[in-house]
Order: structure tokens, then sequence, then C-alpha cells
């Protein structure tokens, strides 16, 4: 007689047959991807997070720019969405104010109310003062400034506004426009939004460069003349209200060849201290004539860059340079130059560090190695610190307070203390490689 095999064998083997015979019948074809298909990809970024850590904004962004802003709360799930949303800003008594195209949306987070601006080309909200600032389209021509308390909702307007830029503190406004048909700067205090200080009018001049310090203790604007050596700088601080102002008359040994400018490549910035402020000059003589275009291409193998990056990056002598003028000392020194176009200020601008881009061109490196010098911004002593060292964007990295640097170089780690003028290796006792450039 033959073996029988148990009941529960027998079971396996016939599950196995039914689970292993049609795998390939019953395999789910894939779907192929067409060119259609894209534009239901996107991706999810974090936003902002309120300041009472209930809600969050986050952007599901599509190829074809159709992006969303959501706001959630992530404590009950309610969700709110606003097609093209963007420049989101969390209130701290509950309100979401964004952008979308030209319409301001204000959204109650607690009573879910909606409240639509319309024809909106910028905002800011100050948080110091719970004020809404914004520029608006207006039924004339020219735009209007509208400054819009979140507390009270009662709303101050300034027409023929064209620019503004709030200070970082919330406290104040600067703003250009026009004034008595004259074109106008000035600030508003936004404890008194009812009340325009102008600071300085002009029948033939625009204005332009305002730039804020970091902590809102003054502000800089550029007075523009269709002669570039008429323009004029202006500080204002805002502790002692005073107006400061340098033209080319200011320090004509220093601004001799030079007129004031302003260049977005070379931003406008004040020191904490008030006691400076770079601006960008331009080299006004007759080398610098623009000159007629022409398609002719001159290749000259003795040339550092090749005629075309030499025509867009190496022409030193027609780019703008950094000067520095010291307010209260009358001051003005030029910092870079022709052999020397390249900078880069410690965050405490009592030193800069220059070099030149095309020191060691042509080489087959992305960036040439560079010879380093730093230049102290009281005496204006020049000193040589690296020489021939490898260039990367973060190859130098200046501390927070401005007292240091540190730099990669024969495969440590070193900090250079511009005080006292040494080089510490800080990782050369260590027994871990360290990479860098």
């Amino acid at each position: 007689p033959y073996n029988r095999l148990p009941l529960f064998f027998l079971v396996l083997l016939f599950i196995l047959q039914l689970v292993s015979c049609p795998v390939l019948g019953q395999e789910v074809q894939k779907k192929m991807l067409l060119e259609g298909d894209f534009r239901l990809w996107n991706e999810v970024h974090l936003d902002e997070i309120s300041p009472d850590e209930k809600w969050a904004s986050y952007k599901l962004e599509h190829s074809d720019g159709t992006d969303t802003l959501f706001i959630k709360n992530i404590y009950n799930n309610i969700i709110y969405n606003i097609p093209d949303g963007h420049n989101a800003v969390f209130t701290d008594n509950n309100l979401l104010i964004c952008q979308s195209g030209s319409d301001l949306h204000i959204l109650n987070l607690k009573t879910a109310q909606k409240e639509l601006i319309l024809d909106v080309r910028q905002f800011s909200y100050c948080k110091t003062s719970e004020q809404l600032v914004y520029l608006q389209k207006s039924a004339v021509k020219n735009e209007q400034l509208v400054l819009y308390s979140l507390q009270n909702n009662l709303r101050n307007t300034i027409s023929a506004i064209d620019s503004f830029i709030t200070s970082p503190d919330g406290k104040y406004v600067a703003l250009t426009g026009l004034i008595e048909k004259k074109n106008a700067a000035g600030l508003i205090d936004l404890r008194k939004p009812s009340m325009v200080q102008w600071l300085s009018m002009s029948d033939d001049a625009k204005y332009a460069g305002q730039t804020w310090q970091h902590k809102g203790a003054g502000v800089v604007f550029v007075k523009q003349f269709n002669d570039i050596k008429k323009n004029e700088l202006y500080l204002f601080k805002t502790a002692s209200s005073k107006l400061y102002m340098i033209d080319k008359t200011s320090n004509e040994e220093a601004m001799n060849n030079w007129a004031i400018t302003a260049d977005p490549l070379l931003k406008i910035s004040i020191s904490d201290d008030m006691q400076k402020v770079f601006f960008a000059v331009k080299e006004i003589n007759p080398t610098n004539a623009v000159q007629a275009e022409s398609n002719v291409e001159i290749w000259n193998a003795n040339d550092k860059l090749i005629f075309p990056d030499e025509k867009y990056n190496g022409r030193f002598d027609k780019k703008p340079k950094l000067a520095l003028w010291q307010p209260e000392t009358k001051k003005i020194n030029v910092i870079t130059s022709n052999d020397f176009p390249s900078v880069m200020l410690f965050n405490n601008m009592k030193f800069a560090i220059l070099s030149n881009p095309k020191k060691y061109e042509p080489q087959f490196e992305p960036e040439a190695p560079r010879d380093f010098y730093i230049v102290n911004l009281k005496n204006f002593e020049k000193k040589l610190i690296l020489k021939k060292h490898p260039f990367h964007i973060w190859a130098l990295n200046p501390s927070p307070s401005g007292r240091y640097f540190s730099y990669f170089k024969e495969n440590n780690w070193w900090i250079y203390d511009p005080l006292k003028d040494i080089h510490i290796n800080i990782t050369g006792s260590l027994s871990t490689r360290f990479a860098g450039k």
C-alpha cells in the first residue's frame, strides 16, 4: 500500500499551484508615461509656521507654474487654499496675509473671514505696529501707498507713490513719489502714519537705491540726474533725524574721476555703528565712453580670457567700483580697482578682502586661484594674506562677528585673525582627515 500524505500537505500543494501558475497571466501592464502626464507631477515645500504653531503654510508646485498655497491647521486639519499664493505671512493676531497675482488676500484663521484687496503691486507687514503697507493702483495714473492698521481697520492713503521699503524693525517706511509735481524721497514714522517727512525733492532727478541699515537705524538713497556726474548720495539717521549728503564736490580729491551710482551688483550697505556707508561709483573718463557695437571678434592668444568671457565678465574698467563714505568725517575712499575688482566685506565692516579673478588665467580649473589681500578700512593698509589660493564661493568664511575668517589649506582648516595678523591651524593636531577647497 502507498503511504498517504497528510491532508495539510495536499492542501498546501494545491494552493501553491494556484498561486504560481497564473502569475504571468495576472501581471498588470504598466501604463506608458506620456508627455501630457508631466503636468501631474508636483513638489511640496513647507512655507511658514504661525506664531502660535497651530497653522502651517506649504506650497504645491507644478512644473507648469500653476502653484497653490495651502494653509493647514495641524490639530484639526482645517485647510484653506489660495491658487498662486506667495509671500505668505502669519501675524500674531491670527491672520494670514499673502499675494496672488495682483490680489492681496487677508484670511482670519479664527473666523474664516476673508478680505480681498485688488490691484496690489507690493506689500509688507510691519509686526511692530501691526500695519499692512501696500502699493495699489489708483484711479489716476500714479499708484497710491496705503497704510492699513490691522488693529482698528483705519487706512491712511498717500497718492502718487512709486516705491517703498519698510525698515527691518517695522517702525518706518521709506518711499519715493511725486509731490507738488516734483520727484521726492521721504519717510513715514508708522507711529504717525498720516505724516510724511520729505527728505529731498527735485524737478529733474529721480531717486533709487533705497536701503535700510539692517536694524532700521538709518536709510540711504541715491539722487540720480541725467548727468551722472551730478548724482548725490543721502543718509538719514532715524535716532537723530539728521540728514547727510555727498556729491562729486564733497571730496573733490577722492571723487575726482568718479560718479555716484545705484548698481544692483554692488548694493548699498550701512555698518552697525552707522559710521560707514558702502556704495557704488562709476569711473567717468574718455576711456569709458560707450563704444558702438561691433560684430567683429578679436581673439588674442595672449589674453587671459577668451573673447566672449572677456566681453561680459573681464572688462573690469567698465564695471562700477565699491566706495566707502564716512558721514561724520566726510571722508570718501574708493576700495576696489581694476587691479583688485573683487571684494568681500567682513560682517563688522572693519576689514575687506580684495582679489583679482584674472590674476592666474588662463588655467584649467573652473575658477582660477587668487591672491587675497586684506584691507583695514580704518587706515586702508593692504596686506597679502593668501597667495595663489584656490577659489570657491565659500572658500573664505567670515565669522558672524567679523573678527575672524576661516579657510582650507594643506588638508587643514585655518583661522585668520586680522587684528593680530596671525594664521592658526585649528585641525592640525587632530587625526581626522578633513576636506575642503
